[in-house]
């Protein structure tokens, strides 16, 4: 099964978004509140993909990549970026990570994360080239 660990300050969100991940693909989600918990998870578990908002209280979004990029090169990161946090968002693209508007559609956005899970299962098991 593959391991999602959704990143977001919002407890509504995470709900939202872990429902349409579990129900709809199947997916293991995995959930933290903060940079912290995220970095924790990181190290303890074995993740697939990682998707995180913008608005973390303690604004480590780009402590979560870059931990991410060094410790998991090939892990997959998707950013929910909003309007109002653009700088982040383009600090991270810089970083090799996808940027995912959340305003649009929830077919769109299931596809783009189904994508990125398959393709990182893929690599782990070196059925497919990096």
């Amino acid at each position: 099964m593959h391991v999602v660990l959704l990143v977001h300050s919002h407890s509504i969100y995470r709900a939202a978004i872990r429902l349409l991940l579990a129900y709809e693909l199947g997916l293991r989600v995995i959930e933290a509140a903060d940079t912290h918990t995220a970095l924790l998870y990181l190290e303890r578990e074995q993740i697939d993909l990682i998707i995180q908002g913008t608005d973390l209280p303690d604004k480590g979004e780009l402590r979560i990549i870059k931990h991410a990029k060094k410790y998991h090169p090939d892990l997959p990161v998707l950013l929910l970026a909003t309007h109002h946090r653009h700088r982040v968002a383009e600090k991270a693209r810089r970083l090799g990570v996808y940027i995912v508007e959340p305003e649009g559609e929830t077919s769109t956005f299931l596809s783009t994360i189904h994508s990125f899970a398959s393709a990182s299962v893929l690599q782990k098991a070196n059925l497919v080239q990096s």
